[in-house]
């Protein structure tokens, strides 16, 4: 895969700050028309939406989006104050915990780390239920330590999933092995009896020998499969497992 061109890098910086930009405008002529008391011509949240074709809470949440950046020095991204406005404070700070422990942006946590959002914020209410003057404070702190929990666990369990990968891994190339060097030599036994020509006695010592071999195969089989219910001291001894 080839670099991208520096041209497109730029064009996609470009295009991103325009499109900051145009959320912002939007967001303050919003604000501008529903919430700036210096405007006497502003209206209600419901008749600006019914004038554009939009729901009134996208209006409101625009609005109030606006108002909290400002409020906050314009820092940070404007979309995710307008995302933050459409929540209830409470489940803005599990997102915010989901996203600090993930080190992440709030509108990438609250999309594709939902299903951990949905976890703290039941571990939270569980926390208030225990304790009913659990105060936000506190409520914040919960959702920040065990969003930081489940962040912490899901990287020690993608590491013991790598790391059994890698296990398999080895194992699998040692067994291949091991069939490699069998498959030669049954290759050689194979020519041999070719070749050469064998008494009776000979052909059937040969063919015993051919049979627990056999046997070893079926036995391999259900160990591959998992099967549970096997007694292997006790099918090895039956085909001479250990000679």
């Amino acid at each position: 895969m080839t670099d991208l061109p520096n041209a497109v890098v730029e064009s996609d910086h470009k295009l991103e700050q325009s499109a900051s930009k145009a959320s912002e405008s939007l967001a303050k002529h919003r604000w501008h028309w529903t919430l700036d008391e210096s405007n006497p011509g502003r209206v209600s949240f419901r008749a600006y939406g019914r004038a554009v074709g939009r729901a009134y809470s996208l209006i409101r949440n625009h609005a109030n989006g606006y108002v909290a950046w400002v409020a906050a020095d314009q820092s940070g991204l404007i979309s995710e104050s307008i995302q933050r406005a459409g929540m209830s404070a409470e489940k803005a700070e599990v997102v915010e915990a989901v996203a600090e422990a993930n080190e992440t942006s709030f509108g990438h946590a609250r999309k594709q780390y939902a299903p951990d959002v949905s976890r703290v914020r039941e571990a939270v209410e569980k926390a208030a239920e225990r304790k009913p003057d659990m105060t936000a404070e506190e409520k914040a702190d919960y959702a920040k330590r065990t969003a930081q929990t489940i962040a912490r666990s899901k990287v020690t369990e993608e590491k013991r999933r790598t790391e059994r990968a890698k296990q398999r891994s080895a194992m699998y190339m040692r067994i291949d092995a091991k069939l490699a060097h069998a498959r030669g030599d049954l290759r050689d036994v194979l020519d041999y009896g070719k070749d050469l020509g064998l008494s009776a006695d000979e052909v059937d010592d040969v063919k015993g020998a051919l049979d627990k071999i056999k046997s070893f195969a079926n036995l391999i089989d259900l160990a591959l499969t998992g099967s549970m219910n096997v007694d292997w001291d006790a099918e090895l001894a039956k085909i001479g497992g250990d000679s």
